[in-house]
């Protein structure tokens, strides 16, 4: 994880870690809990997709949200897909449709917090009036 963090900064890239539940993957033991620290040390943007899904669904998100027994999110369910209105209703449905969602909502953050930051610390360096 530190080499792909190293290599978005370097190439002045943003980047944002999705945080999956530990219990689908063999893989991903360890793995999320490492990506959550890593993420409030360095001050890294994280979608917490698994506190996301648990906040949704406690007890009936495998199968729902992620297709049961795997990592991937579910693409619809009930008859919903990653293309329904993002209710909150809708949002306990399809595991696409709440990742998609989640990542809309971080990008916005992240161009409140540093694109549209840095543009307004640059036209106030570009002031011509004094305004004493």
């Amino acid at each position: 994880m530190m080499g792909q963090e190293r290599t978005c900064i370097t190439q002045g890239s943003l980047c944002s870690w999705h945080r999956y539940p530990e219990d689908v993957g063999y893989f991903l033991h360890g793995h999320s809990s490492d990506l959550r620290e890593l993420a409030e040390k360095r001050r890294l943007p994280l979608i917490d997709f698994e506190q996301e899904i648990l906040s949704r669904r406690p007890d009936d998100w495998n199968g729902t949200l992620l297709v049961k027994d795997d990592m991937h999110p579910t693409a619809s369910h009930n008859g919903l897909d990653a293309s329904s209105a993002p209710t909150p209703e809708n949002l306990r449905e399809s595991g696409y449709l709440l990742r998609g969602w989640l990542t809309v909502r971080k990008l916005a953050e992240l161009k409140r917090r540093v694109i549209d930051a840095e543009s307004v610390t640059r036209a106030s360096d570009m002031c011509l009036f004094d305004s004493r």
